[in-house]
């Protein structure tokens, strides 16, 4: 072992970023309806025409547990375009 040291305190140059948020990608009901209740934002997989038929209830239900409500912001990422 090399001789002790002492050094002066380092301050950081890079401060936190803040909140990270965390998303969640799910497909299966209770796995959304997770994503609803505890996480920033959800990204949904497998999500057809009928998604909201399939995982509104989950999420409608989830909603009313988490701590903010965050329905207008995940329904804004659910613009779904179809062709015929």
């Amino acid at each position: 072992m090399g001789p002790l040291m002492k050094v002066k305190h380092l301050n950081p140059i890079l401060h936190p970023v803040g909140n990270i948020e965390i998303w969640i990608a799910s497909g299966a009901p209770l796995n959304t309806a997770l994503a609803a209740e505890v996480a920033d934002g959800w990204l949904p997989m497998g999500y057809g025409l009928d998604g909201w038929d399939i995982h509104g209830p989950n999420l409608e239900k989830a909603f009313k547990a988490k701590r903010k409500p965050c329905l207008e912001r995940i329904s804004n990422y659910l613009q779904i375009s179809a062709w015929k």
